[in-house]
């Protein structure tokens, strides 16, 4: 069955009508509107019908939402009376193909909807005359791939969503002619393979997420054009390795999220060019011993690196060398049995530093020396016998210290003395059977304490201290 949406507006709908001097078909006899400017089908029920007519020509109409309708297909020529709407919203339906040119009547056209519907396959063409639109959304389609000059001709396209579809093949030129693209979303599809060029016209991208693909490997020159980018996320892919000068094009990438893939190892210059970086992820990957010295050299501006249970073994000496602003460290999780001397130099305003759930066995005396403005320190969950008296003697700034979860059978005098600016004290389910009386030396009366749990009740020697 065919059916026009002038019939539909005329039972679905209530539109408000104001008086002007432009006769408003649809309305009540003698009424006049300005604009229609919401047309609201949103959940009519339009299945086995093919939309093939708009009714009278309604260029005052600028949103119209048939979302969740039902809608299999509709028939070409039937946006023609429709030329003044701006967003088009079709989320929900049973689209399953586009036929040329199938929106090229919506001239006005910034925001087309088509999310959740059925779309297997995009011709070359499909899109045009859509020169005015802003965002394509077709996320949670069928879409396996993309041919050539997709999307060609639509110039003032500034967000593309492809998200959660079943795209495999992307043609070498499948986003050219996107000038002003500045989001494009490719997460959770099957991407194994990206041409070294099929990025490179895209001189406006901010936003690159190719989260929860299969990439294993990356080209080179793949972002070598990418200037303006500034998020770029790659997490939970199958990367190995990352080819030296990756991300050279990329001045001012700011968020770099290479988090749940299969690195092993980094060398030196695979970050080169990321200066502006300020949010690294790397957690979750399988690096062992394989993190070079200086791999972090030229990211000036980074804040927060995170490296959380991605199997790290060994931490080389000098591996954090050129981080003078870091402001946040997670290294929990991993397998780190010793911290090397001066591994934490240069880290001069570190604020959080979090190595909770490694295999720490002893802490060298000066190994957090540099930490002045440090406020968090988690050594929680590790295999810690002993401390040396020192080694939080530098740490004036720090707010909150973990120890509990360790091995300790003893604390040494005043080893919290250099501690003025402490406020919670963690060191419960530990092996502690009293506390000598200078132990505490040092801790100002308003420090919360929690010590339970270790190997006989410590109450006694907390008296003027409030539990956490």
């Amino acid at each position: 069955m065919h059916v026009a949406l002038a019939a539909v507006f005329t039972t679905a709908l209530v539109v408000n009508c104001q008086p002007v001097a432009i006769p408003a078909p649809g309305c009540a006899d003698g009424t006049e509107v300005t604009k229609v400017i919401d047309i609201d089908c949103g959940f009519f029920h339009l299945k086995d019908n093919i939309l093939y007519q708009c009714g009278q020509p309604s260029p005052y109409c600028t949103n119209l939402d048939l979302s969740f309708s039902g809608i299999e297909s509709f028939s070409p020529g039937v946006w023609t009376n429709l030329s003044g709407v701006e967003v088009l919203n079709l989320e929900g339906n049973s689209i399953s193909q586009l036929e040329m040119s199938a929106f090229s009547d919506l001239t006005a056209l910034r925001t087309l909807d088509l999310e959740a519907n059925q779309i297997m396959y995009l011709q070359a063409g499909v899109f045009d005359g859509l020169e005015s639109l802003e965002n394509l959304l077709l996320q949670r389609n069928n879409l396996t791939g993309l041919p050539d000059n997709a999307f060609a001709g639509m110039y003032s396209l500034t967000k593309l969503n492809l998200d959660s579809n079943q795209i495999s093949v992307l043609a070498s030129a499948a986003f050219a002619g996107l000038p002003n693209l500045h989001m494009l979303l490719l997460p959770f599809n099957q991407i194994s393979h990206l041409d070294d060029l099929i990025f490179s016209g895209l001189a406006s991208l901010t936003v690159l997420d190719l989260e929860k693909n299969l990439l294993s490997q990356l080209p080179v020159k793949l972002f070598a054009n990418l200037t303006a980018l500034e998020t770029l996320d790659l997490e939970e892919n199958q990367l190995v390795v990352l080819p030296i000068g990756i991300f050279a094009g990329t001045p001012n990438l700011q968020t770099l999220d290479l988090r749940d893939n299969r690195l092993s190892e980094l060398e030196v210059g695979v970050f080169g060019g990321l200066r502006r970086v300020v949010y690294l992820h790397l957690e979750m990957n399988r690096f062992g011993a394989g993190l070079s010295e200086g791999l972090f050299e030229d990211c000036f501006e980074l804040r927060k690196l995170y490296m959380a249970s991605s199997n790290i073994t060994v931490m080389s000496q000098w591996v954090f060398r050129g981080l003078y602003n870091l402001e946040m460290l997670e290294l929990q999780g991993n397998y780190l049995s010793e911290l090397p001397e001066g591994v934490f130099s240069g880290l001069k305003w570190l604020e959080v530093l979090n190595l909770e759930y490694n295999n720490l066995t002893h802490l060298l005396e000066d190994v957090f020396m540099s930490l002045t403005v440090l406020t968090k320190l988690q050594l929680n969950n590790n295999r810690l016998q002993t401390l040396p008296a020192t080694v939080f003697s530098r740490l004036e700034s720090l707010n909150k210290l973990f120890l509990q979860h360790n091995l300790l059978d003893e604390l040494p005098a005043g080893v919290f003395s250099g501690l003025t600016s402490l406020t919670k004290l963690y060191f419960g389910y530990n092996q502690l059977t009293s506390l000598a009386d200078d132990t505490l030396d040092g801790l100002a009366s308003t420090v919360q304490i929690d010590a339970k749990f270790n190997a006989a009740p410590l109450e006694q020697f907390l008296v003027q201290y409030m539990p956490i």
